[in-house]
């Protein structure tokens, strides 16, 4: 899919002078270009909308339509799962309930909100700051709705969803059987922009608060993890320590979609918006059948080229992959380098015994689920 960026600078919206502004603000403080290129005032939300939409090849709705939702609609997701999915309902028809999300394109979000709700969802995309605002509504309506000294029942229902599916499609009631599956949109090769003139922004490593971890530190928090990305979250910790670029993608129903990003000029929207069929990338396809982390540079040419434009510029020279299981399944691929590295040393048995301890992790979480469903 085509960079947020690339979309923008296209359309005539942002200068080059204001993207490097945005990126260069990703990199000193994280977080998401289109939130950063708002905040600056060089967007406003109808535009930056437009291109999420363009983007992710979802629909789009404004924090004004979010802030008109009758409030039990709003509830159907428990307001500390909203948090933690950064989703929000807003409507719903006869058939799907229409939930506006910062990233429309993670399945497995999709999905969890379709088990927790029992509803067919369509998603939407949204501003990070409107899905923000509203969720804090909620919180504030849920601290004036329990009394003093009396218990917060939203707690109660979050725990009850901690342990939904992870990586499978959630069932379906009878009535929805009967609906025909949304058409996929065709995925075509997307145009890669090098922007130049920004060689600036990945000169410096990226603010993180979240910084690189030990692997004892990792070990002792993996074990208490409630959720996947809480896992995956801790892996790049780790990985942080020996490589200035790190993405996670999920494998889901045999489609690779962008899940996290941290480090020197990674854009989180850009990798999010990443999903193309496993079959369409080589080089996945031959690693998923394997735990042994893969080293060595990244064909220039063809789909797989387009996996490692996802970390950004300049393109890697030299890059890890590596593959994380559940049992005898690939469910997620860590790929981190070194921008500018001809070759990588890091200790690839060390992260390939970290990521067999989430893939372990992984499978703990969906037996909780099965056990409390």
């Amino acid at each position: 899919m085509r960079r947020l960026g690339e979309i923008l600078l296209d359309w005539g919206v942002i200068a080059l002078s204001e993207l490097h502004t945005g990126l260069d603000a990703c990199r000193r403080s994280g977080g998401r270009l289109g939130t950063q290129l708002l905040q600056f005032g060089f967007v406003n939300e109808h535009s930056l909308l437009e291109a999420l939409s363009e983007q992710g090849r979802v629909p789009a709705v404004s924090q004004r339509m979010l802030q008109r939702a009758p409030q039990e609609v709003r509830r159907l997701l428990p307001a500390k799962v909203a948090r933690r999915l950064e989703a929000v309902p807003f409507g719903h028809g006869a058939d799907a309930l229409r939930v506006a999300m910062v990233n429309p394109n993670d399945p497995a979000t999709v999905d969890e909100i379709a088990q927790i709700t029992g509803m067919r969802v369509e998603p939407f995309v949204a501003t990070e700051a409107a899905i923000k605002g509203l969720i804090a509504e909620l919180e504030d309506d849920l601290v004036e709705m329990v009394p003093e000294g009396g218990q917060d029942r939203s707690a109660a229902v979050d725990d009850g969803v901690a342990w939904e599916e992870l990586w499978s499609p959630p069932r379906l009631r009878p009535a929805q059987l009967l609906i025909p599956p949304r058409r996929q949109a065709v995925v075509s090769e997307p145009l890669l922009a090098t922007f130049p003139g920004l060689d600036s922004v990945v000169e410096e490593v990226a603010a993180d608060p979240e910084h690189a971890i030990d692997e004892a530190t990792f070990r002792d928090r993996l074990a208490q993890v409630r959720y996947r990305d809480e896992a995956g979250r801790l892996l790049l910790r780790l990985a942080a320590g020996y490589l200035d670029r790190l993405c996670l993608f999920a494998v889901h129903r045999g489609t690779v979609v962008g899940w996290m990003a941290r480090g020197r000029g990674v854009v989180v929207d850009d990798v999010q918006s990443f999903s193309l069929p496993m079959t369409e990338l080589p080089l996945l396809r031959e690693l998923q059948g394997r735990p042994e982390p893969w080293l060595g540079p990244l064909p220039t040419e063809g789909a797989d080229a387009i996996l490692g434009a996802a970390l950004g510029e300049p393109p890697p020279r030299h890059m890890l992959i590596l593959p994380i299981r559940v049992r005898d399944r690939t469910v997620a691929f860590l790929v981190g380098d070194n921008p500018g590295d001809e070759e990588l040393a890091v200790p690839g048995d060390e992260l390939a015994d970290a990521a067999r301890k989430v893939g372990v992790a992984f499978e703990m979480l969906i037996m909780r689920k099965k056990i409390f469903s």
